[in-house]
């Protein structure tokens, strides 16, 4: 039997945050004779529209196959045939490194252990965002080590507009997507930025 060549396509988006990453260079195996598992994750075209959709199976039943990114909080409203997934990811390319993706069973675990993480940062977020959204307003962080913080400012030209990107070091604090009205800052770095001094 004549089996289906790998694929290589590039990943968009954040639905699979944080295993995949916008721009990751992806290694996509057919499935050929093997059984489809829980926690594989699957490239398949979205029955809507047609695009290239990347997501992993959380649950296979009688009646089809359900997907869901792991970054997203429900499950996608549509059933998958078997015939329907072009096959699994098995490693992902970013920055001229190999990353291996672990499918079935230990990417389900990680899975379920990422949504855990999420879960418990959004409750602990929840009991001290009155306090980070004072101290980020008054600016005390700010002035305190106003010398030793220094981050960089990188615009990149995209299709849909300018959007620019702040780095401290070598790592990606925060970026303003194109007509976006305010800045995507990482926590704890709001407490050291005054957004009003960006573009």
């Amino acid at each position: 039997m004549k089996r289906d060549p790998i694929q290589s396509i590039t990943y968009t988006g954040g639905s699979m945050k944080p295993i995949l990453r916008d721009g990751d260079g992806l290694t996509v195996e057919p499935y050929g004779g093997r059984k489809r598992r829980v926690g594989d994750i699957v490239v398949f075209s979205d029955p809507e529209n047609n695009q290239k959709i990347i997501h992993r199976i959380v649950s296979i039943h009688k009646d089809g196959i359900r997907t869901r990114g792991d970054h997203n909080a429900r499950v996608d409203p549509w059933i998958l045939e078997p015939g329907e997934i072009i096959g699994r990811v098995i490693f992902a390319c970013r920055r001229n490194r190999r990353i291996r993706i672990w499918n079935g069973p230990p990417g389900h675990i990680h899975s379920l252990a990422f949504r855990a993480g999420r879960e418990m940062d959004h409750f602990v977020s929840s009991l001290l965002h009155p306090s980070y959204r004072w101290l980020s307003r008054k600016g005390v962080i700010r002035k305190l080590f106003r010398e030793n913080f220094k981050p960089r400012i990188l615009a990149l030209q995209r299709p849909e507009g300018v959007e620019f990107q702040l780095f401290f070091k070598n790592r990606q604090i925060g970026r303003r997507r194109p007509g976006a009205p305010t800045w995507e800052i990482k926590r704890p770095y709001r407490l050291w930025i005054d957004e009003s001094t960006l573009p």
